[in-house]
């Protein structure tokens, strides 16, 4: 049957890295403390006494009761809670328990087998890595709600956390793990805990604990330290210990009562009092070894008279254990250790060095195993923060992150780090140690780095972060982090590239061009509006709603998105707080924040017309959904009416509904007025009144009494008002993108620097919705299209415009397009009139009349030529797809029907000598048609989760390639050849049109301006 408790190396379902990792964890950590001695390497079974401390863990643990109270283990320093915890580990694992000697000990102190069933060291970890390996010892299937499966174990699950005060933040993983498993156990089924840490952490466990404090007289018992001391006089177990006690146990005895009187309750002093003794050639009377360990009033000096005895190796004892005393994580790996040891005592040492103190001191360097290495650490932390104290923090990581820089590998010319190639622990910790000594700004500009380092311990980092370049970058990483495709370095790199140019992180943004693996795409420029944002996560869907306030101090924001979830983000670590509310069984379509008798909730409304209340500290529901709305509630805010907490909703029924948030019951009845939806809604003070303000699709705006639910005064009128358009061209060789905007201004751009030539062509009194670009007479123009329902012809090399305005049109200008007929230069359009007209552009005048066939607006037009006549490819609001003959102005064949919502987006092209169409449409897909035949040209294009508004053409390793972009902010680029997916990028901005040049430079518009991207190599995406 398969084993569901802790065994590290026989667990079912682990695979075999994650179980050598567990068994290396075991063996460095759990069983040496559980042995009593201090590093995997000593021999012996010395663990004495904690009697009580025992009893009282174990039968605790073995009654299912009603107690499930977390059970905190505390003490000073060096009083032995790892021990303990140690012990208990041990004697649960059945592949140990063999081995234990258990001979004499009270039958009281051995818990059953199997029954601790989790065992995490919290030493140098982040919460999200302790997760993980929670979930990997309790078998948790990827995609489960952690807690929850904990929570629904059959039989409560016993979790050992050790060392909680050596965490990367303990408080986070008090906040993120030991909260939420503790209020599962609160339940009376979930899990139960036993932690470890030192006082300071104790007051921000949760309120149900039982401390055991091992320092109070209830835990100690007279003659336990004296008792253990003995023991490794004895060296019963350990034969080729040099102790001159081994066959004097009476003067043995004498002598370990000296030392616990000395040591007190510290089984740290005593175990390095104890090994002193065992090396030292002759007995000592127990009076000289009370005189000469009198001053061993704390560890830290029995360290320091234990290391004095070495004489003139005592400094290079120290050189060489202090790199131990800096590393972060598990361990300092032994191929980095010699070069750090030089690096901070200005001496060189070598890889003999490193075996020499290991044979001497070995018993203070404790072996783990970490990314499948050996990694060294001083045994215990009290002995790592004495040695800290002799060097300056800042001081001490810079010699420490410039022996990490040497060993980082230089990639071929010219001469970039590969980062990538450089060992684990520089990619992981490299990070922190630069920036506590102020170097990080150095390293935030390298893409390499960036994309190689362990993103839990760079994003905390950043906050040194101080120069202005070094911001933007930092800026830049922060944005895409979530998304960064780790597995794949290179996407990594060119995303990034993307980020950097979009925040202004010019150098950064440079530097991906010195990659050592080659991006699949990359950006020469972008010219972004400037934005300073943190991508926290990610929703499943459309996010809809936010807000943001604070717990415990710690300013988060509240989303609700369309997946009908709700989240909650730490915004100064800029990641989840805790799983999502799942409550909601639609849209979560508004999200305001405020309290309840001190206590933070969000207020939600959905689309399945409920608002619901959350506690923001424990992420549950309080109390049932509040129900009265008929729609889909759109907005909610909160308020206080004569000092009571409110909540005010807005429905899609026009109606406003006010909750008294204590009794959750509505307040009065609806608040009507608006005749359309309610789209918006805010909650303020007039004259110290309360009062709603609410948004319609009226185009009115309300104002509200609360505490009368009148409104107050008449509606107000609402108000109603970034690159619409764009096409590609030539001026005098240069290449160059042609732009309109809701400015109702026409720009150009030089594509290869992305700067602007001249001023903007200013002549429409509108939008511009449309541009095409061609010659006439061997002029380069572009012909522009507005809402003014105009179209207007520019001369793009004196920038002006080339005869009046072409009128005709009884709707917006959606679409244009430019060719010849009969070689002589013509202009297509399309607009919401349902219409296709056809302009002469050297006259200035209509070449025949409208072409009709479409029942709704036409969104886009291109032109392109099938056995050799010219047509033109339209598409429609309605759906569908025409071809045009433009000799004749009559359609070519039937409509092209195939998509089931309105058809956005169209780009003509020829693939094997044969011409096809490219379209996108509201459906989310992407589908390539034969112009000939009039046929979709394979299966749709799918992926995309937003309406596809702008498509073209391009090749990568001369492959035809389609490249799409949708409202999902997302740019896809799809090999055409195989129908398959080689490119997601994430633009974090809606594309509006996209074009390409000859050299397969795609140049992309969006509200947030406009970039170029070109491809490399074509890659199917995974």
């Amino acid at each position: 049957m398969p084993n569901h408790d802790y065994v590290p190396d026989a667990r079912a379902g682990l695979d075999p890295r994650t179980r050598a990792r567990l068994a290396a964890e075991f063996a460095a950590h759990w069983e040496p403390k559980g042995r009593g001695v201090e590093v995997a390497a000593s021999v012996g079974w010395y663990f004495t006494g904690r009697t009580a401390a025992l009893q009282e863990l174990v039968a605790w643990a073995e009654n299912l009761g009603p107690d499930s109270r977390l059970r905190v283990v505390t003490s000073d320093p060096g009083s032995g809670k790892s021990a303990l915890l140690g012990r208990l580990v041990l004697l649960s694992n059945p592949a140990t328990r063999l081995r234990v000697h258990v001979s004499g000990v009270p039958s009281y102190t051995i818990p059953q087998k199997g029954i601790v069933t989790a065992a995490l060291l919290a030493l140098g970890k982040t919460v999200a890595e302790l997760e993980s390996e929670l979930a990997q010892q309790l078998q948790v299937q990827p995609g489960q709600d952690l807690i929850q499966a904990i929570v629904a174990r059959r039989k409560p699950a016993l979790i050992v956390i050790d060392e909680l005060d050596e965490a990367t933040d303990p408080e986070r993983v008090i906040k993120d793990l030991i909260v939420p498993l503790q209020q599962g156990a609160d339940t009376g089924v979930g899990p139960r805990l036993i932690v470890a840490t030192r006082r300071p952490w104790v007051p921000l466990l949760p309120d149900s604990r039982v401390e055991i404090d091992l320092d109070e007289p209830t835990y100690l018992r007279v003659g336990d330290v004296a008792d253990y001391v003995w023991s490794v006089l004895l060296a019963t177990d350990d034969p080729d210990s040099p102790t001159p006690y081994r066959h004097d146990p009476i003067e043995a005895r004498h002598v370990a009562e000296q030392v616990a009187a000395v040591a007190r309750h510290s089984y740290l002093i005593a175990q390095i009092a104890a090994r002193v003794l065992t090396h030292t050639p002759q007995v000592l009377a127990p009076d000289r070894v009370r005189a000469e360990l009198g001053a061993w009033v704390d560890a830290r000096r029995a360290f320091d008279a234990d290391l004095a005895r070495y004489g003139q190796q005592e400094a290079r004892i120290r050189d060489l254990l202090l790199p131990l005393a800096w590393a972060q994580g598990a361990g300092l790996p032994r191929d980095l250790w010699a070069d750090v040891a030089t690096a901070m005592a200005g001496r060189d040492y070598a890889d003999g060095d490193i075996d020499w103190v290991l044979s001497v001191a070995g018993a203070y360097a404790a072996q783990a195993l970490e990314d499948d290495r050996s990694v060294y650490r001083l045994y215990h932390q009290e002995l790592a923060e004495h040695l800290r104290t002799s060097r300056d923090p800042a001081q001490a990581n810079r010699a420490i992150t410039n022996a990490l820089l040497h060993k980082v590998p230089a990639s071929p010319p010219p001469l970039a780090r590969d980062w990538l190639a450089s060992p684990p622990y520089i990619r992981t910790y490299m990070a922190t140690h630069a920036a506590a000594c102020g170097l990080l700004d150095e390293l935030v500009d390298d893409a390499g780095f960036l994309v190689a380092a362990e993103p839990e311990r760079l994003i905390p980092a950043l906050s040194t972060v101080t120069s202005p370049e070094g911001r933007l970058a930092a800026s830049a990483y922060e944005a895409v982090t979530p998304i960064l495709d780790r597995r794949n370095p290179g996407r990594a790199a060119a995303q990034l590239q993307l980020a950097s140019w979009q925040r202004g992180a010019n150098k950064l943004a440079n530097s991906v061009d010195l990659f050592p693996r080659r991006p699949p795409w990359r950006v020469p420029w972008a010219h972004w509006a400037p934005e300073d944002r943190l991508i926290l996560g990610r929703h499943t869907s459309a996010v809809t709603a936010v807000a943001v306030g604070q717990i415990d101090g710690h300013p988060v924001a509240v989303t609700g998105s369309s997946d009908a979830t709700v989240r909650i983000w730490d915004l100064t670590l800029g990641q989840p707080v805790g799983e999502p509310l799942t409550e909601h069984v639609d849209a979560v379509t508004a999200v305001a924040v405020g309290q309840i008798d001190g206590h933070p909730v969000a207020v939600t409304g959905s689309e399945d017309a409920t608002v619901r209340i959350w506690d923001l500290t424990t992420g549950r529901p309080v109390g049932e959904p509040l129900t009265g709305h008929t729609r889909g509630v759109r907005a909610v805010a909160v308020g206080q009416i004569d000092g009571r907490p409110v909540a005010v909703s807005a429905s899609s029924d026009a109606k406003v509904r006010i909750w008294d948030l204590i009794t959750g019951q509505a307040r009065g009845e609806p608040v009507t007025g608006h005749t359309g939806e309610l789209t918006a809604l805010v909650v303020s003070q007039i004259d110290g009144r309360p009062v709603a303000v609410t948004g319609s699709s009226d185009a009115t705006v309300g104002i509200w009494e609360l505490a009368t639910e009148h409104p107050r005064g008449e509606p107000l009128t609402a108000h109603t008002f970034s690159v619409t358009a764009m096409a590609l061209g030539q001026i005098d060789g240069r290449p160059v993108a042609v732009t309109g905007s809701w400015d109702a201004a026409v720009r150009i751009r030089d594509l290869d620097t992305g700067e602007l030539l001249g001023e903007p062509l200013m002549g429409h009194t509108d939008t511009v919705t449309a541009v095409a670009v061609g010659q006439i007479d061997g002029h380069p123009v572009a012909v522009t299209g507005s809402i003014d329902r105009t179209l207007r012809t520019w001369d793009l090399a004196t920038r002006l415009p080339r005869g009046e305005p072409l009128s005709g049109h009884g709707g917006w200008v959606t679409a244009v397009a430019v060719g010849q007929i009969d070689r002589h230069p013509v202009a297509v359009s399309g607009s919401s009139d349902g219409l296709v007209r056809i302009w002469d552009l050297a006259t200035s005048k209509l070449r025949q009349d409208p072409l009709a066939g479409h029942r709704g607006g036409v969104s886009a037009v291109a032109l392109s030529q099938i056995d050799g006549q010219p047509v033109a490819v339209t598409c429609s609001w309605d759906g569908t797809v025409r071809i045009w003959d433009l000799a004749t102005g009559r359609p070519r064949g039937e409509p092209l029907i195939g998509h089931t919502g309105p058809v956005r987006a169209v780009a003509v092209s020829q693939i094997a000598g044969r011409p096809v169409a490219l379209t996108g449409s509201d459906d989310h897909k992407v589908q390539l048609w034969d112009l000939e035949t009039g046929h979709a040209h394979g299966n749709p294009l799918t992926g995309h989760s937003g309406a596809v508004n702008a498509v073209a053409f391009s090749e990568i390793d001369r492959h035809p390639v389609a490249v799409t972009g949708s409202t999902d902010g997302t740019l896809r680029v799809w090999d055409l050849d195989t129908g398959a997916l080689a490119e997601a990028i994430d633009l974090h901005s809606v594309p509006s049109t996209i074009a390409s040049t000859p050299d397969a430079t795609t140049v992309i518009s969006t509200r947030k301006g406009i970039m170029a991207i070109r491809f490399g190599v074509l890659h199917d995406v995974e």
